[in-house]
């Protein structure tokens, strides 16, 4: 996970008539069918995908991020249900200085209470002594590149388990691509980065944001209620302040604890045996960077600012669930950061937007309007 698999998969997707003209097989829905060979012990469990692959004349190429999560006997499982098939593995691999704040803004995006430096001090624990957290666990299961290969390269020998580094910040984005297809043998001129959907990791305030309003909310809403609302549109509408906010600055532990996460992933790399397309300097390993005093957590403006692109947002959405489209479309207020008054102004944005919140996924119950809706479609209408 935050590896570039988004971004891969898109282009796969976006160009998926190319890649099968020239012998590609690019199974539907291959998040679906493996999630059943996850879940089931049924010996069935995802025989779309394996029909789809077994039969399939040429090389397929699935792709799916949580197969990182899989332990030995869940590996074990999938291999046996492709039936024969000559199975590959790629990994790709990234900074740890780019993948720990990615990782704690997801965590903000998913119902996450716990701040950055705490989410930091968590992962040091586990990195210097082994102190459990579930922060650090969860980290773990999403990172650890030393249990991944643990999993695959006994089961497939180390020639057929392959890691890709992920490019610098500030490479050419097709590098990533060209890496890949590298690896599994495709024209790298099959594809453009025309239309390609991003995956952004939002900004320091915009993730402050989320995750003081999943404070708030607490057991307001359910799960299902969350990943509609919050996760599927709130934080689909913070995504476009991106260029605009400051990323989630590392701090003298954040880079101490990325060099050294990344010295143990090139060790396990190295240790074994798999062939690297790209190089492991892509992981540095020594801590770099600002000095302490120039890291400032978000600030009050900054909040407020976020604010008003959730509530503006929020607006529209009860608007449409209540009234349909046109209606939403005649929304034309635009929040003021000064709407919030008195002594603790971005409080008072948390409770009126986790209200907000709770009220669009009551509307949501009642009418079932909003499914078709989260996702990048309702962002870039509003």
């Amino acid at each position: 996970m935050k590896t570039g698999t988004t971004f891969l998969q898109h282009l796969l997707n976006a160009h998926r008539e190319p890649l099968t003209a020239a012998g590609f097989g690019l199974p539907t829905r291959p998040a679906y069918w493996l999630r059943q060979v996850n879940r089931s012990a049924d010996p069935d469990a995802g025989d779309g995908l394996v029909r789809a692959v077994v039969e399939h004349p040429g090389p397929s190429i699935v792709s799916w991020e949580f197969l990182s999560f899989a332990d030995r006997g869940r590996a074990e499982r999938l291999l046996a249900r492709l039936d024969g098939a000559e199975a590959e593995v790629v990994l790709t691999i990234r900074d740890a200085a780019r993948t720990l704040p990615a990782q704690w803004q997801t965590k903000c995006r998913n119902g996450g209470t716990m701040g950055w430096q705490r989410f930091l001090e968590d992962v040091d624990g586990l990195l210097e002594s082994g102190r459990p957290s579930k922060s650090a666990r969860v980290f773990r299961r999403s990172q650890d590149i030393g249990r991944m290969l643990d999993v695959w390269v006994p089961l497939l020998g180390p020639e057929r388990v392959h890691v890709v580094t992920v490019p610098p910040k500030g490479s050419d984005p097709m590098l990533l691509w060209r890496r890949f297809a590298d690896v599994v043998g495709a024209d790298p001129a099959l594809t453009a980065p025309d239309d390609v959907p991003s995956n952004p990791t939002l900004g320091w305030p915009s993730s402050e944001l989320l995750r003081r309003l999943n404070t708030t909310l607490g057991k307001r809403i359910d799960k299902d209620q969350y990943q509609r609302v919050v996760r599927g549109v709130v934080a689909r509408l913070l995504e476009r302040r991106v260029p605009e906010e400051p990323g989630i600055q590392l701090t003298p532990l954040a880079r101490s604890l990325a060099a050294r996460w990344n010295v143990a992933t090139r060790e396990a790399v190295v240790a074994a045996g798999v062939p690297v397309v790209g190089t492991l300097e892509d992981l540095p390993d020594t801590a770099g960077g600002e000095a302490d005093a120039d890291v400032t957590p978000p600030r009050r403006p900054e909040l407020l600012a976020a604010a008003t692109t959730a509530r503006d947002g929020l607006l529209r959405l009860e608007a449409l669930l209540v009234d349909g489209r046109k209606a939403a479309d005649a929304v034309t207020e635009t929040t003021s950061p000064g709407h919030w008054g008195g002594d603790r102004p971005v409080r008072a944005a948390v409770a009126e937007l986790a209200d907000r919140v709770v009220r669009c996924a009551e509307l949501d119950t009642r009418k079932g309007r909003l499914g078709s809706l989260t996702g990048f479609g309702y962002a870039q209408r509003w």
